[in-house]
């Protein structure tokens, strides 16, 4: 826990120096520290269906790096990452063993996640794959869209840790129910 808050605290002293006034060092610790430490902001889950091997598909680093942390926390084995969606369709189409997962951003260069989610679904025959879009794609048709289209679950941005394993959770049981 101690290094994930570590982890906040610099990011908050990135985006509101201490010396501003906006927030003191002395409030951002106390803040810190009921936010890590909140029973409500601890995964309460008891992940049954874990995924194996993840592939994460966004072309913002600092999401891939805080979807990463979360699913190092949860334990993922293989953790593979892309920032465009060609890329993500041959990774996709060259692993073996596949994905248990992925997750996917909606707005990718070459490629959009839409058409990453249409192209597994309808020519890779991937129909079962558990495939959660995390975008900022906020509308409502944009939503219905995705699902419509096969997307297992929707996050949007900004997510929370326990938002992220709430909806990995889902999709997992919902492919172990399918089986």
């Amino acid at each position: 826990m101690f290094l994930y808050a570590t982890k906040i605290r610099a990011f908050l002293r990135f985006l509101i120096p201490c010396d501003t006034g906006l927030l003191s060092e002395k409030r951002m610790n106390l803040d810190l520290i009921e936010f890590v430490e909140s029973p409500k902001n601890i995964w309460g889950g008891n992940m049954e269906y874990k995924p194996e091997k993840v592939l994460i598909v966004d072309d913002s680093i600092m999401v891939r790096s805080e979807l990463r942390d979360i699913l190092e926390d949860l334990g993922v084995p293989e953790i593979n990452e892309t920032d465009d969606g060609d890329k993500a369709l041959q990774i996709i189409s060259s692993a073996d063993p596949g994905y248990d997962l992925i997750l996917l951003d909606w707005n990718l260069p070459k490629f959009s996640g839409l058409d990453v989610l249409i192209a597994c679904r309808k020519k890779m025959n991937l129909a079962e794959l558990p495939i959660v879009m995390v975008t900022a794609e906020r509308d409502k048709q944009e939503v219905v869209r995705a699902l419509s289209e096969g997307a297992s679950g929707y996050i949007v941005k900004p997510f929370t840790r326990n938002g992220v394993l709430a909806r990995i959770e889902a999709a997992m049981q919902k492919l172990k129910a399918s089986a």
